[in-house]
């Protein structure tokens, strides 16, 4: 199954009732293998807004939780730490791709 593939099986729920999502410090959580990422709309939406990267990303770290992957270690903010850097590395990779290629 594709990344884009597996992204469409997850589950995205309202996480507004979660305790975690009280405040404006987690944008999505979910359980290690679970096939639910809960949503805390609020921190979410204004990401989503103001830094939609941000917004990215969480959803790329949630997914990864979903597949097993569980936190401490690795701590929740080293894992958003290297999906950043993967995804920085990714965008600069397609934009000198893009760069390079002769006009149509």
């Amino acid at each position: 199954m594709s990344a884009r593939g597996y992204l469409r099986w997850i589950v995205f729920s309202d996480g507004r009732e979660l305790k975690a999502c009280d405040g404006r410090a987690a944008l999505a959580v979910t359980e290690p293998g679970s096939r639910v990422v809960f949503i805390c709309p609020i921190a979410f939406t204004e990401a989503a807004n103001g830094q939609p990267e941000e917004a990215e990303v969480a959803l790329i770290h949630e997914m990864l939780h979903t597949l097993g992957l569980g936190e401490n270690p690795p701590r929740s903010r080293d894992i958003t730490d290297r999906v950043r850097a993967r995804c920085s590395r990714a965008k600069s990779l397609a934009t000198q791709t893009l760069a390079s290629a002769p006009p149509p």
